[in-house]
């Protein structure tokens, strides 16, 4: 019997290439929507944070491909393969060694099959919470990584580690609204500066509310500075929110648009969404 590298496995399809061998379908090649393999998020811009974490740490989650013919397709991973391929052309300017990908080849019984493939590899996920992200950054201090490492690490920028590790220093009680999804990440920091009996008097007024939103904390911090405020940081929109409100005739309408309002909502105002008629219908709908 072959020797296998690990007690008990067993060889699977699994290779590594050249990203730029790879073909991603709509961008390396003309097809469109027709194709079982085409995903629009093609055109999104290149995620600067894969691209450095990338550069630092190679690949780490396995391309699922299929053979069609002389070309590989991606099936899994477009955005693994668009950062790998622009890590590498930086890699070749310093003049250093350029990144494979590891690919596992996957061979559906169909397109639809294929798509399937495309589909519960995007969708089938579940993403930290903030808290646990936090947990997990303060380790890596631990180890002796520092905030840039971090950064690279999570793929955010440095500002958003630190606002990650302040998390931790919050009170319990806070802590525990964030894990349980009673109050956004982005409220919760906003009580940091504030004592932590006062934290938890600002948590139960927002939870009093009903609301999620940005606290009390933040109009305090605008009173001690005489209303000279900070640009607001803004708020995590999900893609599905944004498409809610694009799609939607409100916004479309000659009657009531409003993009600046909308765009201000977007960076943080919450008054905003009340000037775009509907708007907070849709997006709680």
């Amino acid at each position: 019997m072959a020797k296998t590298a690990l007690p008990g496995a067993k060889r699977l399809n699994a290779f590594a290439m050249d990203p730029n061998a790879l073909t991603i379908v709509g961008l390396d090649t003309q097809d469109g929507a027709e194709h079982p393999l085409y995903d629009e998020r093609i055109n999104m811009p290149l995620d600067e944070g894969l691209v450095r974490n990338i550069r630092k740490n190679g690949v780490l989650v396995t391309v699922t491909v299929r053979k069609n013919g002389p070309l590989v397709e991606v099936m899994a991973g477009r955005q693994r393969v668009r950062a790998a391929r622009e890590a590498n052309r930086r890699n070749e300017e310093e003049g250093l060694k350029l990144i494979l990908v590891p690919v596992f080849v996957k061979r559906p019984a169909s397109d639809g099959d294929a798509l399937g493939v495309m589909i519960s590899e995007n969708e089938n996920r579940q993403d930290d919470n903030p808290l646990t992200r936090a947990k997990k950054a303060s380790r890596l201090l631990d180890f002796g990584e520092t905030e840039e490492d971090i950064a690279i690490a999570f793929g955010i920028s440095k500002q958003a580690v630190k606002n990650l590790l302040a998390l931790l220093e919050l009170s319990d009680k806070v802590k525990a609204a964030v894990e349980e999804e009673q109050i956004s990440f982005s409220a919760a920091i906003e009580l940091r500066d504030l004592p932590r009996a006062k934290q938890e008097e600002q948590l139960q007024a927002i939870l009093s509310s009903g609301g999620i939103g940005v606290s009390e904390a933040r109009r305090q911090r605008r009173a001690r500075t005489n209303g000279k405020s900070k640009p607001a940081r803004g708020r995590p929109v999900g893609v599905k929110t944004l498409r809610k409100v694009a799609d939607n005739e409100a916004f479309t309408s000659t009657l009531s648009p409003d993009p600046v309002a909308i765009l201000q909502w977007v960076l943080g105002d919450d008054t905003a969404a009340e000037r775009v008629e509907g708007l907070p219908d849709i997006i709680k709908g």
